[in-house]
């Protein structure tokens, strides 16, 4: 579990990058950072809920295929569940983008991998609305 508030902005939002891959993680919560976002990193399901019962993000971006008992749509299912402000961006290397459950079907359709990490950020930009916006383009 990684936070990094350390030299970010308070306004900043928050996200929680959850992948399993190291490298990938890695490289998207740097890129992320870049951008202005504050970011917390967890490996899989599980770390993500702890993350989540100690922390307040404003948004969950997380691969939908990882080890472990939870996978990306158990996560999407808690953060609807427990926290239904927070939106979900779910990432898939080998997911369709249609193929989301049908209980998460209001979520916008899975980002396949690889992405571009301006078009990931433009739809979290989205997701979060008009004061995250402003929060991250002051950067």
């Amino acid at each position: 579990m990684t936070d990094a508030l350390a030299g970010g902005r308070i306004d900043a939002p928050t996200i929680l990058v959850v992948e399993d891959e190291p490298m990938i993680r890695l490289d998207v919560a740097e890129g992320l950072r870049e951008f202005g976002f504050h970011v917390y990193e967890a490996s899989d399901g599980v770390e993500a809920l702890q993350i989540l019962g100690q922390t307040s993000v404003n948004l969950v971006f997380s691969d939908v295929q990882m080890p472990g008992k939870l996978d990306g749509f158990d996560v999407a299912r808690h953060v609807r569940s427990s926290l239904p402000q927070v939106p979900i961006v779910l990432t898939s290397g080998f997911v369709r983008p249609d193929a989301a459950p049908p209980d998460l079907a209001d979520l916008a359709p899975l980002v396949a991998k690889p992405y571009n990490l301006g078009q990931l950020v433009e739809r979290f930009r989205a997701a979060l609305g008009a004061n995250a916006d402003r929060a991250v383009e002051s950067n």
